[in-house]
């Protein structure tokens, strides 16, 4: 699978060329949200290779070979790792992305005039009410070595609460601090007692293609926009 997304050149005849250094900018930050999608299909390509990986490991372990079996799943644990982790950081970047473009629409009075709104703000949601956290999840995989720097800072950022979606069944009598867990395709983080998490799996991007694709889409402009009074 292959995830294409057609970026609509902005036209710009007419314009002004303090608006036309506002309009190129956020062309070029289109450009980078389709962009982002790709790289998060990739870490979800690495993921899966690394998944099927250590299965192929774990049956090599009964073999004559177990030593190496098992170096070598330890090395495919971290491939899982680094491949979650960029996958739940290409999230975050893509929501600061559009929230920083629907921000410097407003330096372009064509733009702000033209762009479908509607459709900007339905992406945005789309991506608010799937990816939850996903700012938080951030900062903590941003600064995981701050989260356990003394035993204060160890207790606040670890949860006695359960997670479903983490497979966390915590009755309260006991503090994790979960620093990069990897489980069932998703990326596991504490921070400030809460449990963050981020899905790294086919419906994840799905959500990721549907949220750019909408928002890119916002930006498809009639022909004649620049004909009219602005």
């Amino acid at each position: 699978m292959t995830i294409i997304i057609e970026v609509p050149r902005i036209k710009s005849p007419k314009m002004k060329p303090d608006e036309l250094d506002h309009v190129w900018q956020i062309q070029t930050q289109l450009n980078e949200l389709a962009r982002y999608v790709r790289e998060f299909e990739g870490a979800l390509s690495l993921m899966d290779f690394a998944r099927e990986e250590w299965i192929r490991c774990v049956d090599l372990m009964s073999g004559p070979n177990f030593e190496e079996a098992n170096e070598r799943q330890n090395l495919v644990s971290i491939w899982q790792t680094i491949a979650a982790r960029d996958g739940a950081l290409t999230v975050q970047h893509i929501a600061v992305k559009m929230q920083q473009i629907s921000s410097s629409i407003y330096n372009s009075p064509v733009l702000q005039k033209n762009v479908n709104h509607h459709t900007l703000r339905a992406a945005t949601k789309l991506m608010d009410s799937y990816f939850p956290g996903s700012r938080d999840l951030r900062n903590a995989v941003a600064h995981q070595s701050e989260l356990n720097k003394s035993i204060d800072a160890t207790r606040n950022n670890s949860s006695i609460g359960s997670n479903d979606a983490a497979g966390i069944m915590n009755d309260g009598s006991a503090e994790l601090l979960i620093n990069e867990a990897v489980y069932d395709g998703r990326l596991i983080q504490t921070k400030d007692s809460n449990i963050f998490t981020c899905a790294i799996n086919t419906e994840s991007l799905s959500t990721l293609v549907d949220a750019v694709s909408r928002f890119i889409g916002g930006f498809s402009m009639p022909d004649d926009y620049f004909r009219r009074d602005c």
